[in-house]
């Protein structure tokens, strides 16, 4: 995890399970991120959002369940391995903050990675600082681990 603390950006990576850097890593890669939007609810460690992401929607994700507070966001980009969330009014970290989830192969693994950025706020802060990135992130990439099996 990385905590570059001028705008509380942070950047963490997280492995799934071991993937060659070969066209068969490179199928498995596209049906992880494939079923990562199109099975949205399945894998994502916050409900919310539904099931399939497209670009312009907008939802409240339930960081703390159905009664805890509310993230809305919204889908600014979704690209072959990449997807973008850019945080809206009401958000607990702020809002016009962008989080990117990428899934990618480095090493022999398959990875996630994740960077967020975006004004500075003091609940973006502790998100670093008392850990919850790397716990939250962390679940998103051991749900993913599931579609290994599929």
């Amino acid at each position: 995890m990385t905590d570059t603390s001028i705008n509380f950006e942070y950047k963490c990576d997280f492995l799934i399970f071991p993937a060659a850097d070969n066209a068969q890593g490179a199928q498995l890669k596209q049906k992880v991120f494939n079923q990562a939007v199109t099975r949205f609810s399945d894998y994502f460690p916050m409900q919310g959002c539904g099931w399939v992401l497209t670009v312009g929607m907008q939802c409240n994700l339930l960081p703390g369940g159905p009664y805890g507070p509310h993230a809305p966001v919204k889908v600014t980009e979704i690209g072959t391995n990449y997807y973008f969330l850019r945080s809206l009014p009401g958000h607990p970290e702020g809002e016009d903050r962008t989080i990117q989830f990428t899934v990618y192969i480095y090493n022999g693994e398959l990875a996630l990675g994740v960077r967020a950025r975006g004004k500075p706020s003091y609940a973006a802060k502790l998100t670093v600082s008392q850990g919850g990135a790397t716990n939250i992130w962390g679940n998103y990439a051991r749900n993913l681990k599931a579609i290994q099996h599929l």
